[in-house]
């Protein structure tokens, strides 16, 4: 995606860097950004931007192919009892992963 981006505008300059999202947020009110990549659910605050989407998708857990959760097409949330879980820093991630992310510790999965 950014090679694409960057034939097709050769003179801007890209830099990624990992910010939470808070402070991605602030970069581009600022004007130290000019590009953000987020989601839509997390800028719904922000008036003075505008928001392209660039691809839909959903959330995916991610097992070794030696789990005896990883024959499986699709997973639920209850198939998540009693295993370890690793959840991203809560200023890490955007509100939908949040609140998913809340709901798998509330309901101690």
């Amino acid at each position: 995606m950014i090679k694409a981006f960057h034939r097709e505008y050769p003179n801007c300059k890209i830099f990624l860097e990992g910010f939470d999202h808070n402070q991605l947020k602030h970069h581009l009110i600022d004007h130290d950004s000019d590009v953000i990549f987020t989601t839509h659910d997390d800028i719904t605050d922000l008036a003075e931007v505008k928001y392209y989407d660039l691809f839909c998708g959903h959330f995916v857990a991610l097992v070794p192919t030696d789990h005896h959760l990883s024959y499986r097409e699709e997973l639920d949330l209850d198939d998540l009892a009693g295993e370890k879980i690793l959840l991203m820093d809560n200023n890490w991630c955007p509100p939908e992963q949040l609140k998913l992310q809340e709901t798998i510790r509330k309901e101690g999965r």
